[in-house]
């Protein structure tokens, strides 16, 4: 069985004639006639390329594609426009956003087959230059391969020690560094108009920070603060440009670490937006509880500061005071210093169903 091709096409008579086109040359077919049918489906496979209608029942093509390249488990999919008719702005526009390829109807059952087996192949030439990229994010750190790549390229092997609220970074200034936290917690923040701190990003151990305003070529949009004492690995711009450009597996490791970033800031604006402060402290903890490895903790517990956590939820220091006495009184958590220790873990993280 060759590949599996998902198709998403509200017009029957096209959706099925691919279909068939596309199964007839031994492909496995995933035929849906609206987006919303993909909910189900999601979680049970992935496609290894998307053919897509600029227009379908429930939703535009070019939303469709947003939704699946800021997503890190489908942003490496290879991805087909279909269109009515072939228009330049339409074009343009999807290859901007970064599709592969754009197909105007009625089509023509050899070009698609043609540019179906180009993607694929292009695709699998990619992956295969990965081959002895490891599996696993967390081995990849763990063997701190990524890390000696830029040792490679860099004759200065710079590490920085910050003292417990000291500033890395501050917004808009000018980045000429990466950040790898080797040891130690650092929050990234913005200043609203009003003067108050919105935490934007916590950091751990085993992590890059200030990679998005270098690829952007933009100044920094938030400020870096060191949580706690911490011990920070320095990549100049000039190794992190060079690298970038010249080996491939670092090259996708970015790539993906930036759309799960963006994924992550859409799904937190959301819970902003929509969710009530106790479903966000809920979140939130659920959120540190694994950033912070709490499991693998000798003493189990999330270590932050009520101001911190104020600043994460974008709530008033005394409405999260509220709360967090009433997560104490259902027994979902214990009051410890310096932060909290989880009691009922499992009951926290159904705020997220």
């Amino acid at each position: 069985m060759k590949s599996t091709i998902l198709i998403i096409e509200s017009n029957q008579e096209r959706l099925v004639h691919i279909t068939d086109v596309l199964k007839s040359d031994g492909f496995s077919v995933i035929p849906l006639d609206k987006w919303a049918d993909w909910g189900d489906l999601n979680k049970k496979v992935k496609p290894d390329l998307v053919i897509c209608n600029l227009v379908v029942s429930d939703m535009d093509g070019f939303s469709i594609y947003h939704l699946l390249s800021r997503n890190p488990t489908t942003a490496d999919i290879p991805f087909i426009f279909l269109s009515e008719t072939f228009d330049r702005s339409l074009f343009r526009k999807a290859m901007v956003m970064g599709a592969d390829d754009f197909l105007s109807t009625p089509l023509d059952d050899l070009e698609l087959l043609q540019s179906v087996e180009i993607r694929l192949e292009k695709n699998k030439k990619i992956k295969s230059l990965f081959s002895n990229f490891p599996a696993g994010e967390e081995d990849y750190f763990e063997r701190g391969s990524l890390l000696n790549e830029f040792q490679k390229f860099s004759n200065l092997q710079t590490r920085k020690y910050l003292n417990k609220k000291e500033i890395l970074f501050s917004e808009g200034s000018q980045p000429f560094e990466l950040y790898f936290i080797i040891k130690g917690e650092v929050k990234t923040y913005r200043m609203t108009q009003d003067g108050k701190e919105l935490i934007t990003g916590l950091h751990y151990d085993r992590q890059f920070i200030g990679h998005l305003p270098m690829l952007n070529r933009t100044p920094y949009q938030e400020s870096a603060q060191a949580m706690s004492n911490s011990e920070i690995y320095v990549i100049p711009k000039s190794v992190f440009e060079n690298i970038i450009f010249n080996n491939r597996q670092v090259a996708s490791f970015f790539i993906k670490l930036l759309s799960s970033d963006l994924y992550e800031m859409e799904k937190r604006l959301m819970e902003l937006a929509y969710s009530s402060i106790r479903q966000r402290l809920a979140i939130t903890l659920v959120n540190l509880y694994n950033q912070q490895r709490v499991s693998e903790k000798t003493t189990p517990s999330i270590l932050i500061g009520r101001k911190d956590l104020a600043n994460i939820l974008g709530t008033a220091h005394e409405s999260l005071n509220r709360i967090i006495a009433d997560f104490k009184n259902e027994g979902l958590l214990e009051i410890i210093e310096g932060g909290f220790k989880i009691s009922k873990l499992d009951r926290l993280v159904k705020f997220h169903q």
